[in-house]
């Protein structure tokens, strides 16, 4: 019986989740209530309070669905991935666009994140993680590179962390592009040809 109810609790939670995702992406984050967002789960105030402290706990809870398994993913191609430094960094770039195309769930999260709520934590409460993942993220790209450099595949003077750099802010042009217009390209087959255009440019 105890093992049936905490299975009911993930479900309602995973529910309101869900729930709250769609609220987000219709109405944005900050014109979002708790009772909208119980309203369309069919749930009271009450059982979303069961789960989660404030909009913000709901909010950020949401985001790590989708972030940690991502994070999983990446970090298991990164381990797991044979061949230089540039190809698996590449193929961890693809991984990520394909996450896009094949997760409704995930397409709905990010377009949350580039179109419907400010960059500020007021508003937007997991802006401090996301700096703080953004910069873990760029750690580990320079560290990519570096490796690069240092086994003689990337092209002389480019800097590991420039290229870091621009590495990130190409994959979050090409995601943000793709979120406002879907038309506008097709993420997986024009996001590789993007991104093959870059690699390219840096091996030596």
């Amino acid at each position: 019986m105890a093992r049936r109810t905490k299975s009911e609790a993930g479900a309602t939670r995973e529910s309101i989740l869900d729930a709250a995702e769609l609220e987000f992406l219709d109405n944005g984050v900050s014109r979002t209530t708790l009772e909208r967002i119980a309203r369309r789960a069919g749930m009271t105030r009450g059982a979303i309070y069961w789960h989660f402290r404030d909009k913000n706990d709901l909010f950020s809870a949401m985001v790590e669905r989708v972030r940690l398994p991502l994070q999983d993913l990446i970090e298991r191609i990164r381990h797991q991935s044979a061949g230089d430094p540039l190809t698996v960094t590449r193929n961890i770039c693809l991984e990520v666009l394909t996450s896009l195309t094949e997760s409704p769930r995930d397409t709905r999260v990010y377009t949350i994140l580039a179109t419907r709520c400010e960059f500020v934590a007021e508003i937007n409460p997991t802006v401090d993680k996301q700096r703080e993942l953004d910069n873990e993220a760029l750690t580990k790209l320079t560290a990519d590179f570096e490796a690069a450099h240092a086994q003689g595949i990337l092209k002389p003077g480019i800097a590991p962390r420039i290229a870091a750099l621009a590495l990130r802010s190409l994959m979050a042009g090409i995601i943000s592009d793709w979120l406002r217009d879907p038309k506008l390209f097709d993420l997986r087959t024009d996001g590789a040809a993007m991104l093959n255009i870059f690699f390219d440019g840096l091996r030596n």
